[in-house]
């Protein structure tokens, strides 16, 4: 078998996964290196699984590369990929004035918007969102997303080529790991709108 997605390492699968931890310092560098942003909240999801660590882990490590404090009155962990925790998480995170906010999670990404909405918050007027992961379930028509995607036709390509690897000459098990794609859209408050780089 082929994993998507990465496998504790006493398994004896193969996987194909991206780095998640870039996905998440992508993001943040992106805020400090071309806006000079220095309060980045961060609306994520408990380290239950390594997706989700790996993704704490990108944010805390590019904070602390450009020497900026973290700061816990902007983080929010939700307990799982729920909307009402992206709901909360958004309440809580916008209450200590960040500058911006990097998302990870489609659906906690649902609630972070619902409440921004009710509350009339403007993207990116008043507040820059760059969200970590594919698209949303449900999606305004006015917000075009900055996102930092996972590869996923490439994911599914390098799954199956492994995996006729392995049935036709009992392949070695493999390890791919892919680097995250960043999408620029409007919500991080650039001018540059729909574009991959």
């Amino acid at each position: 078998y082929v994993s998507i997605g990465r496998i504790s390492n006493n398994q004896k699968g193969s996987f194909v996964d991206t780095d998640n931890i870039k996905r998440t310092y992508i993001a943040v560098e992106h805020f400090i290196t071309e806006h000079r942003f220095k309060r980045i909240g961060y609306i994520g999801i408990r380290p239950i699984y390594s997706v989700y660590a790996d993704t704490l882990e990108g944010y805390r490590s590019c904070l602390k590369r450009y020497g900026i404090e973290e700061d816990r009155e902007i983080i929010y962990l939700a307990k799982d990929e729920d909307a009402e925790e992206g709901y909360k998480g958004a309440k809580k995170v916008l209450s200590g004035s960040p500058e911006c906010i990097v998302v990870m999670g489609n659906i906690v990404l649902n609630g972070v918007l619902r409440y921004i909405a009710e509350q009339k918050i403007d993207i990116p007027e008043d507040i820059p969102i760059i969200h970590c992961s594919e698209l949303p379930l449900v999606l305004p028509p006015d917000i075009q997303l900055t996102q930092v995607r996972q590869p996923v036709f490439e994911l599914g390509r390098y799954a199956i080529d492994i995996l006729l690897r392995q049935i036709q000459k009992k392949g070695k098990r493999e390890q791919v790991v892919l680097n995250p794609e960043f999408y620029a859209g409007s919500s991080c408050g650039c001018k540059l709108r729909g574009g991959e780089r």
